[in-house]
Order: C-alpha cells, then structure tokens, then sequence
C-alpha cells in the first residue's frame, strides 16, 4: 500500500484563515459514506430485505445514488456530513468528465490539472521526503508539525473525518521559497496568485 498526501490551501481574508477553494460533493463518491453507514446501521437490510449481502447492497445503493440528478445531489445533499467533497472553485460540469475518465478518489483542491494526470498531488516520494515522510532523513522543508489552532472550521472537519497522521503547515511563499524549481512549487506560483496571503495545510495516510 502506498502513501498519499492530502492538501489544501487557505487564504487568510477579514481577520480569518479560510479555504480558498470551495467544497461540492464529489461526481462520483460523494453518496460514498453514505451508503456505507445504511449498510453499518442496518437501513439497508430495511430498504432491501432480500439482498443479504453488503457487497451487493453496496452495488445497489451506489447505482441508486449515482442515478439523482445532480440538480437534486446540490439541492439536497450538499450539507450532509456524510457527503465526498472536492474542493474547487470551478463550476461542476468542467470536470465531471475528467473524474470518472480517471477515476482519481480524493478531497483535493488542486484544479483540474490534477484531474487530467497532473502529478501535483500524485504520489511522488521524492518531494514526500522533504516532509521527512517515507524516509529516515530529517524533514528538508521546515514546516510547523500538527494542525494550527486556528483552522478553518471547514478544513477542521475534513481533519476530524479523515485525517490520518502527519499533519503539517507551511506558508506558500515559504514552501516556494525553500523549494524552487520542483514541480510542486512552480504549480503552487502558477495558481496562488497571493502566496504570501495562503498556507499549505496537509495531512498523509498510509
């Protein structure tokens, strides 16, 4: 099993740190956590008494959730606290196609370069190590360990929900400035248009 890195930017405007993109539910996992907890619960021995089996009622559910239109997903399930959320700023059609084209699961914020095979968020151990995460070498990148105490409440619930270990945070500029060159960081320059106003907030699994 590998690791993955999870980041988000947040930009600090009238007084308070907030995401700079802004979460809809994924196209094609956001009914995900909610089937999960019918099955977990029992609801969907209730709903289906004669499919016994979770893999089954898992294929069901997903195939009954992923039938809503998506007018009613955002009208109806968009403040559930069981729902996949992306984080971007970009209106949902654009990259619908590129979600289920690839296939990529993830809470991402990134853009839709990410989705059309950026390597931005993609595994990529070489920057991981400058975290000091799958290496033995010290951490190259100084970064505040944990997360800041004043979190964004939105990105403070995707910690509490899905956080795994090794939070961190960093400035933008700082991360550009004590990385230059690296993929990572040029993206960051090419898309944080006020580094010096954002920090990097990221998490790892696995």
């Amino acid at each position: 099993m590998g690791t993955d890195w999870h980041p988000y930017v947040e930009e600090f405007a009238d007084g308070a740190w907030r995401p700079k993109w802004k979460p809809i539910p994924h196209p094609a996992y956001w009914s995900e956590d909610i089937i999960e907890s019918k099955i977990a619960d029992g609801s969907a021995n209730l709903l289906f008494p004669k499919i016994t089996d979770a893999r089954t009622q898992y294929k069901v559910l997903n195939d009954y959730y992923q039938r809503i239109p998506w007018t009613q997903v955002l009208s109806e399930f968009s403040d559930h606290p069981e729902v996949t959320y992306l984080w971007k700023e970009n209106s949902y059609p654009k990259y619908w196609k590129q979600a289920h084209k690839f296939d990529l699961r993830t809470l991402n914020p990134f853009g839709d370069e990410f989705y059309s095979g950026d390597r931005f968020s993609r595994r990529d151990y070489y920057w991981f190590e400058l975290f000091g995460i799958r290496t033995h070498k010290n951490p190259a990148v100084e970064f505040t360990p944990g997360m800041p105490g004043d979190l964004s409440p939105a990105l403070a619930r995707e910690w509490a929900q899905r956080g795994e270990h090794s939070p961190g945070h960093i400035g933008v500029a700082d991360l550009i400035e004590a990385a230059p060159g690296l993929y990572q960081t040029s993206w960051l320059k090419r898309n944080v248009k006020n580094p010096k106003d954002c920090r990097l907030i990221f998490w790892f699994d696995s």
